[in-house]
């Protein structure tokens, strides 16, 4: 009995912790086009690729300016995923999620350098927070 009764409430949290996680809403920005896997999330928002460059030493630096759309504040997290010459993530950069609250009707720039050498692109991930 005591068996079972492990058994179901492993089960239990296990599910409620899979329900809890917020879905990822990647933002790819090409020419000013917002290409996302959660268009209800990524409504909210508008991202416009402001800077990208290369420095002397090979490493990647993006700008993106995000916009919020609505009256009220959108708290989020974002995360910058490298890509390289090939379009393949470099796994070995491992992003890290970061916490952002933008006010109503306001801009943020968010900047990143890739933390390995050889990153050619970037991609913007978001999800609630």
């Amino acid at each position: 009995m005591k068996k079972i009764m492990f058994l179901f409430l492993t089960s239990i949290t296990a599910f409620l912790f899979g329900c809890l996680s917020a879905p990822t809403s990647g933002m790819r920005i090409d020419d000013g086009t917002i290409i996302t896997t959660n268009p209800a999330f990524a409504s909210h928002f508008k991202a416009y690729r402001d800077t990208m460059l290369t420095t002397p030493e090979g490493f990647l630096r993006v700008q993106v300016r995000l916009e919020n759309l609505e009256r009220s504040n959108q708290q989020l997290q974002y995360r910058f995923i490298w890509i390289d010459k090939n379009g393949m993530t470099m796994t070995a950069a491992k992003p890290v999620w970061r916490i952002l609250t933008i006010h109503g009707r306001n801009i943020v720039d968010l900047e990143a350098s890739s933390p390995i050498q050889g990153a050619t692109d970037f991609r913007l991930d978001l999800r609630p927070l």
